[in-house]
C-alpha cells in the first residue's frame, strides 16, 4: 500500500514532513512552478524519502479541468514552458 499527501497550504518550513517515515509523494500546492522548487528542495533537506509533486495553483480555479479558467491555465502553461525550455515534459 502506498500513501501520498496533499499539501494545499505548505509552510515555509514544510515541518510536518518529518514525521512521515515511510516512502511516499507530496502533492505540494504553490503559485508557480518557481515557488514548487523551493518547496521541492526544502522537502529534500528535511526528508530524503519524500518525493514533490507540483500541485498548481490557481487564483480562480481549483485545479485543472475543463471548467477551469482560461487565464489560469494559460499562465500555467507559459510558466511551465518558459521553465523547462529544451526539456521534454
Amino acid at each position: 500500500m502506498r500513501i501520498d499527501f496533499f499539501e494545499e497550504f505548505p509552510d515555509k518550513d514544510l515541518k510536518k514532513a518529518k514525521l512521515i517515515n515511510f516512502n511516499s509523494t507530496i502533492y505540494i500546492a504553490a503559485n508557480s512552478f518557481d515557488d514548487f522548487k523551493k518547496y521541492k528542495k526544502r522537502l529534500k533537506e528535511i526528508n530524503p524519502r519524500l518525493e514533490a509533486a507540483y500541485w498548481p495553483f490557481f487564483k480562480k480555479s481549483c485545479w485543472i479541468s475543463p471548467f477551469s479558467y482560461t487565464v489560469d491555465l494559460k499562465k500555467f502553461i507559459k510558466d511551465i514552458e518558459e521553465k523547462n525550455k529544451g526539456k521534454k515534459l
